[in-house]
């Protein structure tokens, strides 16, 4: 949040012209490193040099590891919010940010999709994404199996629980795109490094009447 902003600080820290990128998030009001400590000090010689035990580096921040006058020089973008969320057009150019339901925040979201999934005249949303990429102490982002969203009178969003939709969407999704083919709406989902899949939106069978 704005009181414990995730950090991004740019600077050439050891001068030796190439420019360094440290992440870091506040815990107990200290700027702490996210990445490890070999990470770190393979950029850094200056950091290397000091030979840090690990318990020592764990509770350093950024301001404890580097000069102030290094960190003086460095130029900091700071982040505080990252929920997956949509922004609602309130007209005159008034937009409202809202972060998506609780389901949704267990991974990311790569795809969107306004879709009527059941054949009743109501729009819903279809929400899908996952991300493998990332280094190996961050696990990846695979907890999605896709989302039905209901969208309300205010434009208010209800994710519809897995167990009633019994969607199940697996991988990492990149795209969802609604098609007719023989006159029948159809539902294109497309995958990294997957083959893609069409569903005819009433072969989905998804109960949306709870």
């Amino acid at each position: 949040d704005a009181e414990n902003p995730a950090k991004l600080w740019l600077a050439d820290f050891d001068g030796n012209g190439t420019v360094e990128k440290i992440m870091t998030r506040r815990i107990n009001g200290k700027d702490m490193t996210i990445a490890m400590k070999e990470e770190l000090t393979s950029q850094l010689v200056t950091l290397k040099k000091e030979n840090l035990r690990h318990a020592d580096f764990a509770g350093k921040a950024i301001q404890d590891l580097l000069p102030a006058e290094a960190l003086g020089k460095a130029q900091v973008k700071e982040a505080n919010f990252f929920q997956s969320a949509v922004a609602i057009n309130r007209g005159r150019g008034s937009f409202s940010l809202l972060p998506l339901p609780s389901a949704l925040q267990f991974s990311c979201v790569r795809a969107l999709a306004d879709l009527d999934l059941n054949g009743d005249g109501e729009r819903e949303l279809l929400a899908a994404g996952n991300d493998y990429g990332f280094v190996p102490q961050f696990s990846r982002l695979d907890a999605s199996y896709g989302n039905i969203l209901k969208i309300g009178e205010n434009g208010e969003l209800q994710a519809v629980p897995g167990r009633e939709s019994g969607l199940r969407l697996q991988g990492v999704v990149r795209h969802l795109q609604t098609l007719v083919l023989g006159g029948a709406p159809h539902l294109l989902v497309v995958y990294n490094n997957a083959a893609p899949e069409l569903y005819k939106l009433p072969e989905i069978q998804v109960d949306l009447r709870n």
